[in-house]
């Protein structure tokens, strides 16, 4: 469960002389630290860390007590065996890692669309590949070396890079300071020597899959009328909440670990 309280001055109140609403744009800068946090928790929350909150567990914590086959080991795909990850720091150059790279692709998709024909079948729910920034930029090289990148727009006209018909986006970092990415490159043994990362493989579909419920919008009250004993001869304040609380349901996820990237 995520939320927050913002206590704006009485003073912005009174004051009409102002280019930009000093509530709204106080309002708005907390929304955009909320929506940090809530991309952060939704792969790297683990409520056994934080105990008190607010978060909840994330994809990486969900995955781990997952069935075998919803999550790939790159490692059984690279092209010298025995090996531990799959190395794609070259950038993917070499024609056999590239090839291995695809293959572990094709077999995590297939799972994808089998586990959502499966939970529903009557509509095949949108799917997603979300990655950290170097990831992104090591599979759109490698899939347009092989001719298998689509590039198309959203309804913002904003460019999305496909393969498969699936997006494949960068889950951006963890906050506004840009210094922690969400996904990070160490993501699934942090700290080890040779950090290996992954990719998540989302079908998107609140009532069977994964997906975000917020429950009411901003409520917005005086704290002196909610709180007339305690706030009595102080001065009143604008009190705004923005409750957004997400709740993750029955996740159907492949998690493609153990992959070694960098620039």
């Amino acid at each position: 469960m995520i939320g927050h309280d913002l206590d704006i001055p009485k003073v912005f109140d009174e004051e009409t002389d102002h280019i930009v609403d000093p509530k709204a744009l106080q309002t708005e800068m907390v929304l955009t630290g909320l929506s940090y946090l809530l991309n952060n928790q939704l792969f790297n929350g683990d409520e056994t860390v934080n105990t008190n909150g607010p978060g909840f567990d994330g994809l990486k914590r969900i995955s781990a007590d997952m069935l075998a086959r919803q999550q790939i080991d790159a490692s059984t795909f690279a092209p010298t065996q025995p090996a531990t990850f799959l190395d794609l720091r070259s950038g993917g150059a070499d024609s056999a890692t590239r090839h291995a790279f695809l293959d572990i692709l094709a077999k995590a998709h297939r799972r994808l669309e089998h586990d959502g024909a499966a939970a529903q079948p009557s509509s095949f729910p949108a799917a997603l590949m979300v990655m950290n920034e170097n990831m992104y930029d090591l599979v759109e090289a490698m899939i347009r070396r092989e001719g298998l990148l689509r590039v198309t727009t959203d309804q913002f006209d904003r460019t999305v890079n496909q393969w498969r018909n699936m997006p494949f986006v960068d889950a951006g970092f963890a906050d506004m300071d840009g210094n922690t990415l969400v996904i990070a490159n160490d993501h699934d043994v942090p700290g080890a020597t040779v950090g290996t990362t992954s990719i998540y493989f989302l079908l998107l579909d609140p009532d069977k899959h994964i997906g975000v419920l917020q429950t009411r919008g901003l409520d917005v009250r005086k704290i002196a009328a909610a709180y007339a004993g305690a706030m009595a001869g102080r001065p009143s304040f604008i009190d705004r909440h923005a409750e957004d609380v997400p709740e993750l349901l029955d996740v159907v996820n492949d998690a493609i670990d153990n992959i070694t990237q960098g620039r």
